[in-house]
């Protein structure tokens, strides 16, 4: 049911607030426009985010949190700091690859831990679990990350807008409305960039606000799969989505009309979460009845 603060708090507020705090920056100075406006979106991207969560839910009441959910603002606040650490270390060609590994093994370690890791698998099923974890997020990561041109802004990220809602409805399907709320207030929070890039002043995409994007999601998408009823297949579509677009632009494609241009881009991200989607939906006995 849309509520009030459901509406304020992961649509309006996700939405508006990274999104107007971006044009204010842009049209500040040009010295702000060029030097701080790339390194402090994706701090803007994740306080959209934490905002949904607080307004929703509040803060976490103490860390490291009860519920593997109660990770999220950690998450995407930890994922879009690493674009700070990065642009320190601009000279150091590892910096990209040792921030991925850190995620990819800090995520799932922080939401299976207490539950799995302690109390539930033995010493070799904890092993195989977070390593097949590890290795997949990693993967996920390069691959939202790559891209073919340096120039990239949030025009271009509409793909993992449409992906990132795809989650929500995949989440919201199989079993958790909480999950579902968080996966649409990254969706909306992505938007709002994508819309004033596209419409107002052009953004730079710097690839930390990528990869808070991916972090934010995958681990939403490890607290359906082990703690609700997603499954494997949707959450594999789910994760190609954006990436089919990415490899889809060639530059014959980038040179080509606007409109075979967008069926290009979109189109393999549209049918890839619309599969998703129907196989959650296949699969879904009592849709967003329970909440992890």
């Amino acid at each position: 049911m849309l509520t009030a603060d459901l509406l304020l708090f992961v649509v309006i507020l996700p939405l508006a607030a990274p999104a107007l705090t971006a044009v204010l920056l842009t049209f500040a100075s040009q010295r702000v426009a060029k030097n701080v406006l790339p390194r402090v979106l994706p701090l803007l991207f994740a306080g959209g985010c934490v905002v949904a969560h607080v307004g929703r839910h509040g803060w976490p009441g103490q860390f490291p949190p009860l519920e593997a959910w109660q990770w999220f603002p950690y998450i995407v606040a930890a994922a879009a700091a690493t674009g700070l650490w990065e642009a320190n270390a601009r000279g150091f060609s590892w910096s990209r690859g040792a921030t991925r590994l850190f995620l990819a093994v800090a995520i799932p370690v922080a939401l299976l831990a207490r539950p799995y890791v302690i109390d539930v698998w033995s010493r070799n099923e904890s092993a195989i679990h977070l390593s097949v974890l590890v290795l997949a997020m990693f993967i996920v990561l390069a691959l939202w990350e790559y891209r073919r041109r340096d120039d990239a802004s949030f025009a271009d990220r509409g793909p993992a807008a449409v992906a990132a809602m795809a989650t929500s409805g995949v989440l919201g399907l199989t079993g958790s409305v909480v999950l579902a709320e968080l996966a649409a207030a990254i969706a909306f929070s992505l938007i709002g960039l994508v819309l004033v890039s596209r419409l107002v002043c052009a953004l730079p995409c710097p690839r930390a606000a990528v990869r808070t994007v991916a972090c934010g999601l995958t681990g939403l998408a490890i607290c359906g799969h082990y703690y609700s009823e997603t499954t494997i297949p949707p959450l594999m579509l789910l994760g190609a989505a954006p990436v089919a677009a990415v490899f889809a632009e060639t530059r014959r494609v980038h040179e080509s009309r606007a409109a075979i241009r967008a069926l290009i881009r979109h189109g393999p991200t549209v049918l890839l979460c619309g599969a998703a989607v129907a196989l959650a939906y296949a699969g879904a006995e009592t849709p967003g009845a329970y909440v992890p």
